[in-house]
């Protein structure tokens, strides 16, 4: 439904979300926690560099290849609450902004396509980080909770 809707463009994301997928599952370049959201925005990263080299429109995609290409690579080799919050912050605002835009937009106009494709993807990308956080949380508490059971 998703392709459907924004066209062949839509496909760019999704193979680029599986192409990650096996790339991190087959390789020791696996993030620990966040492997969804890193996954979500770099195909997204994908998606925005693709566009700009068929459209030629470096300058409206750059600021949000550079920021999401910096938070990602970030939260990949740094993972915790700090990297994490500052992606979530990242996606949340042009989130925000793309849902702004898109009350403006006939649905159907090739604009309110690539808006919903943003959206989604903004959104799976959120999810997926509020969904490694919570593991990373879990996870980061253990060795506490052992320590804690040792001692006693």
């Amino acid at each position: 439904m998703f392709a459907e809707y924004t066209g062949a463009f839509g496909w760019i994301p999704i193979g680029a979300a599986i192409f990650l997928l096996i790339v991190f599952a087959k390789t020791p370049l696996k993030p620990r926690w966040f492997m969804g959201a890193i996954i979500m925005t770099l195909a997204h990263v994908i998606w925005f560099a693709v566009g700009g080299v068929i459209a030629g429109e470096w300058a409206a995609v750059i600021g949000d290849i550079a920021l999401l290409l910096v938070l990602s690579v970030l939260l990949w080799l740094r993972p915790g609450w700090f990297s994490a919050s500052l992606l979530g912050l990242g996606q949340l605002g042009s989130l925000a902004y793309n849902v702004y835009l898109i009350m403006e937009v006939p649905f159907g106009d090739p604009v309110h396509r690539a808006l919903t494709a943003h959206i989604v993807l903004r959104s799976l990308a959120i999810i997926a980080l509020v969904m490694g956080f919570i593991k990373y949380r879990r996870e980061a508490a253990q060795p506490q909770a052992e320590l804690v059971s040792a001692q006693t």
